[in-house]
């Protein structure tokens, strides 16, 4: 019991030492992660606020009439997906995945059309998740395709592994990516 009362040096720094590192465990194990999460959302969060605002001005640019109707169409056909309804455009979308998967030797496996969401300002984000295989020449070409392809296309959630068990020779890359575009329903794009 004398122990208890009075415990030696080396047992203070050692509990000392215990707390700091349950401390750090604790820090490094859930804090860091957290706040780490939180910035990545707000970064997310800041990133789409600023493309809905690029977006409602493009909008309002084109929905004034202006002299330059010309460059205003330029604009519109930069920025959104062609066709006369949601479906029209889903359907030019999985063409043109189609079209890209296969002018760079990518096999497509399926198009998974995405529900589409409409935001406040009008615009419809139309999406699809395609799954596919491909060897890294193929899946280069394929994603450089959908990043310069306009109208412009958002990528998300790129998912890559290798098609054989790790140590064995790889016979290619399966895949699985979701993709975006938007739509004007109110004045859809010219097809």
């Amino acid at each position: 019991m004398r122990e208890l009362d009075n415990p030696s040096m080396r047992d203070r720094v050692l509990a000392v030492a215990a707390l700091l590192v349950a401390l750090l465990l604790v820090w490094f194990g859930l804090v860091w992660p957290y706040l780490a999460l939180l910035q990545s959302s707000q970064e997310q969060l800041t990133q789409s606020q600023q493309q809905r605002e690029l977006f409602t001005r493009y909008s309002a640019e084109i929905g004034q009439p202006d002299k330059d109707a010309a460059q205003t169409g330029m604009l519109r056909d930069l920025l959104l997906l062609p066709g006369s309804s949601v479906a029209n455009s889903q359907a030019g979308l999985q063409q043109l995945v189609d079209d890209l998967a296969g002018g760079s030797g990518v096999s497509l496996l399926s198009f998974e059309p995405l529900s589409t969401e409409a935001a406040d300002d009008g615009f419809a984000r139309i999406g699809g998740r395609i799954r596919a295989t491909a060897d890294l020449a193929g899946l280069q070409q394929f994603l450089h395709g959908l990043e310069s392809h306009r109208p412009a296309l958002l990528l998300d959630r790129l998912y890559i592994r290798a098609r054989a068990p790790q140590g064995q020779e790889s016979k290619g890359l399966d895949i699985q990516l979701d993709i975006f575009g938007f739509q004007d329903p109110g004045g859809a794009a010219a097809s």
